[in-house]
């Protein structure tokens, strides 16, 4: 058992931890989650702080050839809040075959306490992670601090904003011990059960039948788990991986997600659980043809938005 008194930067690191993907594989590594229930939540930028520790992590990361420390992997100092999720989403499950469920409890966006300025971003932030896949719940009476994965929770004071993580005195804790990880655990799920669901992806079953609206990152979950079959991270090694995936699509993720989407329902050979054409024609009734332009227009009808919500990517290199 290890419990972690944090002060100061310390909660910036471990709350970089924990979105890294470092701590979802050894408890239950088959069904990785991650847990955040904070009352208020931005679009904060993540990083570490101390950066001999970070080049000693690096250093680690690159003697096991592939670990699972991903921003270390990438070269990454530091990422906003809604691009660590993302990333989380698409390589954190490379390791298994289910892609990482995150579940976000936070207060509702017209919560009183939010300024008449800060209300549209934390609507537009929500969104973003509502399209990308994420779980979200609201839930007025929320006060409680906690991220939770698999393997690790850090609770405390602090909400994940700019202002809890960089200007105001905050105090936390870390803790990885199977029982207090457990207790945590069942702690989320009866939080969630009282709270509401916000935006799409946590308004469906976990296979999808019946959705007439959903999100992309909804779709490309269930498509890469039912149709391809090995899990993200075989998956993006076909589709260039994130490294491709942060230099060229994160100005346009709906073309990243329109891309990868139709490359799915395209497969059609022997090596893959079912051929992608007969999983949306059996999931989502799809009576189209087998031409791009049928496909494309099938995607485009059943996305609940238009446009992914226009949250940008800030990203600092972590330099040698």
């Amino acid at each position: 058992m290890t419990i972690q008194l944090l002060l100061g930067d310390e909660i910036r690191s471990e709350v970089l931890k924990i979105l890294s993907g470092e701590c979802l594989f050894k408890r239950n590594r088959h069904r990785p989650q991650l847990h955040i229930l904070s009352p208020w939540i931005s679009d904060v930028d993540i990083e570490f702080s101390d950066l001999y520790v970070l080049r000693e992590k690096r250093k680690y990361v690159e003697e096991r050839r592939g670990g699972d420390f991903l921003f270390l992997d990438y070269n990454i100092k530091s990422i906003n809040l809604p691009y660590a999720l993302l990333l989380l989403k698409l390589h954190g499950g490379c390791e298994v075959e289910n892609p990482v469920a995150v579940n976000i409890v936070t207060l509702p966006p017209n919560e009183t306490n939010y300024s008449g300025d800060y209300l549209p971003k934390v609507k537009t932030l929500l969104d973003f992670l509502d399209e990308i896949g994420c779980n979200i719940f609201v839930n007025s009476k929320l006060h409680s601090k906690l991220l939770l994965a698999n393997d690790l929770a850090v609770l405390g004071s602090f909400n994940l904003s700019s202002s809890a993580l960089y200007y105001r005195e905050e105090i936390g804790v870390s803790m990885n011990d199977l029982d207090n990880l457990d207790k945590l655990e069942n702690y989320c799920w009866s939080v969630i059960h009282k709270s509401q669901n916000y935006g799409y992806s946590s308004l469906h079953s976990p296979l999808g039948s019946g959705s007439d609206r959903i999100t992309r990152g909804f779709l490309l979950d269930l498509m890469v788990r039912d149709v391809y079959g090995y899990g993200y991270g075989e998956f993006l090694d076909i589709t260039g991986r994130y490294d491709r995936f942060i230099k060229s699509y994160a100005s346009d993720l709906n073309l990243f997600y329109l891309l990868n989407i139709r490359k799915l329902i395209s497969i059609d050979d022997d090596w893959h659980r079912v051929k992608g054409k007969d999983w949306v024609k059996n999931v989502f009734h799809y009576k189209g043809d087998d031409s791009t332009d049928s496909i494309m227009e099938f995607i485009n009808s059943k996305f609940a938005r238009k446009t992914v919500p226009d949250v940008k990517l800030q990203i600092k290199p972590l330099h040698p």
